[in-house]
């Protein structure tokens, strides 16, 4: 999946889906705590009602992928529309900046130890060009690099090294293309290393404990009709060299992990299943977890050792214990394809590319508490 050309044509798809949905519309809602309906294509008021409850500003720019500095309780928001990039006060949910981009913002990540933010720029959706990171200054949010960088670029930063990995391709001209890992000094935005990787790289994380960068790879088309197994790909901080290629699930859409207890998690879209892998001992734990096809993205909270897993197929995010690797908790009706957890606040963030709007759930209750507003086709948050 290429992430600019699914976005297009999911714009497509969701113009005609909403065409389809207005008309009902206003029978449409989401029960949440002391409301007992907001609807989600019902007008104005239950949209204005849903976005005062939050005390978040409605806005029509894209919002698509969030991170939060813990350490500023800074909140950035990308937006794929408008081609920028929203600053929220943590305390107040109050906008205030919007910084401008150069291209449209995919994917960030954030080191809080130096408040810097990295976006990932598609600066010309063609698969000719290079995209782009751009580098923000947290402090006063000012924009202080843009460096070149791999085509469909994906981020991880190493926030004790502060180290900057990016993958991503310097072509996709085959059906498999070779992918390319980037090495970025996060001091001076200097690139002080470059490898090639396994084909179709689709996510990256990093343990900032161990020093362990852990790269998804892909299968994403089957062999003779069948679907085979991916792996996830463990190199050495220190020295970029592989010490591991650990088997996963059937096309996998999302890697996260927990800094504390050395936990890497792997969403299997096809299979339905959650992969556990050991980051100590580089092996798989257990069964994986069945939930069910059409997960993709996941956020950890690594205080409350929870695991939220998002499906979009069957407006579902799942809640799994990190304790015991097993699923409590279902939480309905919540039709996105990611999901981000606040560890200030303790709350729940899904959006909805169709109704154009994230729902709120609190972490403690698991009830879903408010819906806000956003801009078209929201997708991704982190």
């Amino acid at each position: 999946m290429r992430i600019r050309w699914w976005f297009v044509s999911m714009g497509i798809t969701v113009g005609l889906v909403l065409a389809g949905m207005l008309y009902l519309g206003n029978f449409l809602c989401l029960p949440v705590e002391d409301n007992p309906c907001i609807s989600f294509l019902g007008g104005s008021e239950t949209m204005t009602q849903a976005s005062s409850k939050s005390g978040l500003t409605l806005s029509d720019n894209g919002s698509d992928y969030v991170v939060v500095n813990p350490d500023t309780n800074r909140i950035y928001v990308a937006n794929r529309i408008s081609h920028t990039i929203s600053v929220l006060d943590g305390n107040t949910n109050a906008r205030i900046a919007d910084i401008p981009t150069n291209g449209m913002p995919i994917w960030m990540a954030i080191n809080p130890h130096t408040n810097r933010i990295y976006v990932t720029e598609n600066v010309i959706p063609d698969n000719k060009h290079n995209d782009a990171i751009l580098v923000i200054d947290g402090t006063n949010n000012d924009k202080i690099a843009e460096i070149p960088s791999l085509i469909d670029s994906q981020i991880a930063i190493n926030q004790k090294t502060n180290l900057v990995y990016v993958i991503g391709y310097e072509n996709i001209t085959g059906v498999n293309p070779n992918g390319m890992l980037y090495v970025m000094d996060g001091n001076n935005y200097t690139k002080i290393s470059q490898l090639q990787i396994n084909m179709n790289p689709f996510g990256i994380s990093v343990d900032p404990d161990t020093n362990r960068i852990y790269i998804l790879n892909r299968n994403p088309h089957p062999v003779n009709s069948i679907w085979q197994n991916s792996t996830v790909s463990v190199l050495d901080g220190s020295n970029y060299t592989k010490i591991s290629e650990i088997e996963v699930g059937l096309d996998p859409h999302g890697i996260d992990i927990n800094p504390i207890t050395h936990r890497v998690y792997v969403t299997n879209y096809r299979g339905g299943t959650v992969s556990v892998i050991d980051g100590i001992g580089n092996k798989i734990v257990g069964q994986p977890i069945s939930l069910a096809p059409g997960i993709e993205l996941m956020a950890v909270n690594p205080i409350t050792n929870k695991i939220y897993v998002a499906d979009g197929l069957n407006g579902t995010v799942y809640v799994i214990d990190g304790n015991t690797d097993t699923k409590i908790k279902e939480i309905h009706p919540l039709w996105g394809w990611s999901v981000a957890v606040n560890p200030i606040t303790n709350r729940i963030y899904v959006p909805n590319y169709v109704f154009n709007n994230v729902a709120v759930a609190d972490e403690k209750s698991h009830n879903i508490t408010s819906v806000i507003q956003l801009g078209p086709y929201p997708k991704n948050i982190k």
